[in-house]
């Protein structure tokens, strides 16, 4: 399968405070990894047609390991 990935950086969490590109990227995404830190775009990913999968890294608590991100990606 040939695809794009973006990396999209929440910033401070607000939603408000995304660029127009992110905010684009998220409406038109096929597929969302994220981390535990995104605060407020998370409201953002519920109203996106895409499958989100939350890969949940935290210091020291994973779901996913690297590699398995890597390989999602």
């Amino acid at each position: 399968m040939v695809g794009k990935v973006y990396i999209v950086g929440a910033g401070p969490g607000r939603k408000d405070l995304l660029t127009l590109r992110a905010y684009e990227l998220i409406k038109r995404a096929d597929v969302i990894l994220h981390d535990e830190l995104i605060g407020e775009v998370a409201e953002l990913l519920k109203e996106s047609r895409a499958e989100v999968i939350n890969v949940g890294k935290r210091s020291g608590k994973h779901r996913k390991s690297q590699e398995e991100i890597n390989e999602m990606l």
